[in-house]
Formats: structure tokens, sequence, C-alpha cells
């Protein structure tokens, strides 16, 4: 396939997880073994599987890891929803980081369709 540094969702993803980690080093630290390890797996394995697919050769491998891209963005858009809900960030950081992974989903959704 190719170079997954010159997709601009994989550099939109990217940016987002390390958004993520920004955040959620200030959350409490009784979350330090359970939601912030959450939130940070689902964050970078949108990047990472948009670059592991890249390795691959056919438009059908790379087509199924954008997809499991696509599922770690509905994971951690739920997760920006939960946090917001137990006060661990504000109402203006949870819309900012929501229009953050729409447009990710949007960019993902359209480049699986049109490798299928």
């Amino acid at each position: 396939m190719e170079d997954y540094k010159n997709l601009k969702v994989w550099e939109l993803s990217h940016k987002f997880a390390l958004d993520i980690y920004e955040i959620t080093s200030k959350y409490p630290e009784e979350e330090s073994w359970n939601l912030v390890p959450q939130m940070r797996t689902s964050a970078s394995s949108v990047p990472s599987k948009i670059a592991e697919g890249c390795a691959y050769t056919t438009a059908q491998d790379f087509a199924r890891f954008l997809q499991i891209a696509l599922g770690s963005a509905n994971k951690i858009e739920y997760q920006i929803i939960l946090s917001a809900d137990l006060g661990y960030m504000t109402n203006e950081k949870k819309a900012e980081l929501e229009q953050k992974i729409r447009t990710i989903k949007q960019l993902l959704t359209v480049l699986i369709e049109k490798l299928e």
C-alpha cells in the first residue's frame, strides 16, 4: 500500500492520541489502572491499525485494519463521553475531542468505501 505517514487520517489520529495522553495525565489517581489505560489504548490503536494495515499489499487487507481502527474510534468516543460525565474534562474539551474523533471516523469511512 502506501506510507501511512502520508495519510491525513493517520496524521489526525496521531495528534488525537497525543491529545488523549495529555488530558488523561490529569485524571485522578484512582483511574490510573482503569479508564486512563483504556483511553490511551483506544486512542493509540487508531493510528496504529492504520499503520499496520499499510503494510499489507491488498486493498481488502488494508480495509480490514481500517475497520478495526474505526471500532477503536467508536470506543474512544464513548470513553470521552464517560470521562465528561464523571467530571474529568470540561464540556468544551469534550466537544473539541468529539469533533476531532468524528472527523477521523468520517475519513476512515471514506477510505474504507474507496477500498471496497
